[in-house]
């Protein structure tokens, strides 16, 4: 919450709330012990599915 108060100003500020609110439908019920490598690769192949290389580069 922090970070997003404090990038407000941003062009693209929308956007990187999209991207988080996107992100916490797939980590938001997991604890921090929960999330490892290929959690992120699983998440990172899903990004890549929907979106453009740029928007899911790791």
């Amino acid at each position: 919450m922090r970070w997003l108060a404090d990038t407000k100003e941003k062009a693209d500020h929308s956007k990187d709330i999209g991207k988080l609110k996107w992100l916490g439908e797939h980590l938001g019920d997991k604890h921090l012990d929960q999330i490892d490598r290929d959690l992120i690769d699983t998440i990172g192949r899903l990004k890549r599915d929907e979106s453009s290389p740029s928007t899911a580069n790791p």
